[in-house]
């Protein structure tokens, strides 16, 4: 009697919450990565993780990749810990009392979470060394668009070249722009 349709697939990308972001972003990214030479990618807090939206990679031979659609521990990125300090303090709560990685720390490492996310609250970016990957500086930037619900981070993740040392702030200022 019953037929699965493409209804309800329809009415889910119809009003997808994230759809408006990634059109606003889509041709900022692109410049950015452009002009800077470095890829950039855009996620959001999901499932107690970070997913990762979009990517925009650089022109450059070498460079480095974060895939799409790829889900991260949150409290283990620059873009999980900058969304996380953005979080009011009742959703603050709620992920970390949810979140095996904190929950099976020890009380002062959590204290020392608490710290830093605390210190990150003050900034909407965010400049730390990866956690995942040796010889990536990863430059978050806190996106909160005024007509949405959703915050963002985009992010770049800067390899690290020998004999090649990038200016930060001049990142960041492109990253913020």
């Amino acid at each position: 009697q019953y037929q699965l349709s493409l209804k309800l697939y329809q009415l889910a990308h119809t009003h997808s919450p994230v759809e408006k972001l990634l059109e606003a972003a889509r041709d900022p990214m692109r410049e950015l990565a452009q002009i800077l030479r470095e890829s950039v990618h855009l996620s959001i807090l999901h499932n107690q993780q970070l997913l990762v939206l979009a990517e925009e990679l650089s022109p450059n031979p070498i460079r480095l990749s974060v895939e799409v659609g790829k889900s991260f521990p949150a409290l283990e990125t620059a873009s999980g810990r900058l969304l996380l300090a953005h979080l009011n303090e009742n959703a603050l709560k709620h992920f970390l009392s949810n979140n095996e990685h904190y929950l099976d720390s020890s009380k002062s490492t959590q204290k020392k979470v608490r710290q830093q996310l605390e210190q990150t609250r003050q900034n909407t970016f965010l400049i730390a060394e990866s956690n995942i990957t040796v010889g990536v500086k990863d430059i978050s930037v806190l996106i909160a668009p005024t007509d949405s619900d959703i915050n963002a981070s985009l992010t770049i993740p800067l390899l690290v070249f020998k004999g090649k040392e990038r200016s930060l702030e001049t990142i960041l200022k492109a990253l913020q722009k």
